[in-house]
């Protein structure tokens, strides 16, 4: 599975989670069922999503001022977590590229409008946080490379 693939499953398992209905655990046995399983990194970012939810989620609160969470769509809500799972516990990916797969998640589930909010949170997030070790060595899987091109 290509990382835009895994990340795209992940981003569904946490807009899924999102809705508190049911644990991380519960959803990957209901995506291990069928047929295109998740991949390591999906899961990863799942899980680190639900232990570091409140963490995330005061992050959001923080530098997004005037909103909550809970005020937020699920679509925003998820594509951000997900961007800091990226960020905070995933060595490998550069801070550019979390960004910019947040926010074409954005425009892709929600449109421009929540893909600027998107970026001008994860922007003010990033402008706080130590620079990563990946940003000096990015990985081959460039942003907005295509699908089909990252499974070349």
């Amino acid at each position: 599975m290509s990382r835009m693939k895994a990340r795209r499953a992940a981003f569904e398992m946490i807009f899924e989670y999102g809705f508190g209905r049911h644990s991380a655990e519960d959803i990957l046995a209901v995506r291990r069922g069928e047929e295109e399983q998740p991949d390591d990194y999906a899961v990863a970012m799942l899980i680190a999503c639900e232990n570091r939810r409140a963490e995330f989620d005061a992050l959001i609160e923080k530098y997004s001022v005037g909103w909550r969470v809970q005020r937020m769509s699920s679509v925003t809500a998820a594509v951000l977590r997900l961007a800091l799972c990226e960020l905070l516990c995933s060595d490998d990916v550069p801070t550019s590229v979390a960004l910019n797969e947040a926010v074409e998640l954005a425009k892709q589930y929600e449109g421009e409008e929540c893909a600027s909010f998107v970026n001008g949170v994860l922007g003010s997030i990033v402008r706080d946080l130590p620079p990563k070790a990946a940003d000096a060595n990015p990985p081959e899987d460039k942003p907005g490379e295509t699908e089909e091109k990252a499974e070349e």
